[in-house]
């Protein structure tokens, strides 16, 4: 897999762009990861240069409100700008549901110092993916990856699969249990040594949105990365 980016969007450009601005280069932004498309698709190249570009228009950002850092777009925004990207390459629009998931949990959820540091890191340009689906279990939704107990800090093995958007993004939510059984989510970098993204999806469809395995080798988790899993319930998520 290419490397992610090393720095982030700097702040300034971001507290500067307004939602007029950035749906205005909206349309700019969808023939630029557009061209070509195709012909990668038909090599089977990753579309990390259209991340690149999707983290400078800051439309990351988009639903967060303007007194948090966001650009205060609407739902309707939201499906426009997905809408609009999918049809320029509807494999990197796929490749969103994650982050635009996590921007949307942060909405909906309590301010707490966990989802202060979030926000944040979306203000600053950063994409978010992650998986919780695992093979062979009994029904989707269930996982088995534990953490276990390292001093004051944890440590993961094992693995995950259908982690759409990771090998693009910054940081991975990741469902997990923690040492006592207990489900919780984890948010980790996605380049913090032990953790691998591997572009092993073998379903259909799919195929360009980085759908494959995560990989957990003795992975570092902080004991301030991880909280509750919140939202859970039908009604929560909607």
């Amino acid at each position: 897999m290419s490397a992610l980016p090393t720095q982030l969007p700097v702040r300034a450009r971001a507290a500067s762009l307004s939602l007029q601005d950035a749906l205005a280069d909206l349309p700019a932004l969808a023939n630029e990861i557009g061209k070509e498309a195709a012909a990668r698709e038909g090599r089977r190249e990753l579309p990390f240069e259209g991340f690149d570009a999707f983290r400078r228009s800051g439309l990351g950002r988009l639903r967060l409100p303007v007194e948090w850092g966001g650009l205060g777009g609407s739902l309707v925004d939201e499906f426009d700008v997905i809408a609009t990207l999918a049809a320029a390459d509807s494999n990197l629009a796929h490749a969103l549901r994650i982050h635009y998931d996590q921007t949307e949990a942060l909405l909906l959820s309590a301010r707490t110092p966990f989802n202060d540091l979030q926000i944040q890191r979306v203000v600053d340009g950063a994409i978010f993916g992650g998986a919780s689906t695992e093979l062979g279990t009994a029904r989707p939704g269930e996982y088995t990856t534990a953490l276990r107990r390292d001093g004051e800090h944890y440590r993961l093995d094992g693995r995950k699969y259908y982690s759409t958007g990771t090998a693009f993004s910054d940081y991975a939510r990741l469902s997990v249990l923690n040492d006592e059984g207990q489900p919780v989510v984890a948010i980790v970098p996605v380049r913090r040594e032990g953790l691998t993204v591997l572009d092993d999806w073998d379903g259909m469809g799919q195929r360009m949105t980085a759908s494959g395995s995560l990989v957990f080798e003795n992975l570092l988790v902080r004991a301030d990365e991880i909280t509750e899993r919140g939202l859970a319930t039908l009604a929560g998520r909607h």
